[in-house]
């Protein structure tokens, strides 16, 4: 039913077995495995959307920061751990740190592992399409899946 694959697409053999590890319930985190890469600090708000556009490398102390100064809240944000980047939160989130990334986050360019081609899962807006929500297998993913580039969270205004 599926094309074939074509040249310009990057293999995701690598990919496909790290899922269907998953979904069997065997996933063997790496300890050695990127769970950032790129090395992006930017952040970017759209007030308009409500969303929040930020690199992965960004410290959760900075990005708490930034969130305070413009009267926003982002559930994705732990209260504290305020030198562990947000990309790092992101793909060893468990318990309400887990609760609250799956909540806020609406997308995520990543690497694919294998390939470390990069891919965009989601986007900066509420709804998304049917279909696979494949940037949650990110969320606690401990690299299994790739690496974090940016992460698109949903943000809320302070009054």
């Amino acid at each position: 039913m599926l094309p074939e694959q074509s040249l310009d697409e990057p293999d995701t053999e690598v990919f496909g077995a790290a899922v269907r590890a998953a979904l069997a319930g065997d996933m063997r985190p790496d300890p050695d495995a990127a769970l950032t890469t790129g090395d992006n600090t930017d952040i970017t708000v759209n007030l308009g959307n409500l969303s929040l556009v930020v690199g992965a490398d960004v410290s959760v102390e900075q990005l708490s920061n930034y969130l305070d100064e413009n009267h926003l809240t982002c559930s994705a944000v732990p209260a504290s751990g305020g030198q562990r980047s947000i990309g790092e939160v992101v793909a060893t989130a468990t318990g309400d740190e887990r609760t609250g990334v799956r909540h806020a986050l609406l997308g995520a360019d990543v690497t694919i592992v294998g390939s470390q081609a990069p891919a965009r899962f989601g986007a900066e807006t509420m709804k998304d399409v049917a279909g696979f929500d494949t940037k949650r297998l990110y969320i606690g993913g401990h690299g299994i899946f790739g690496a974090l580039r940016t992460l698109i969270f949903a943000v809320g205004v302070r009054a």
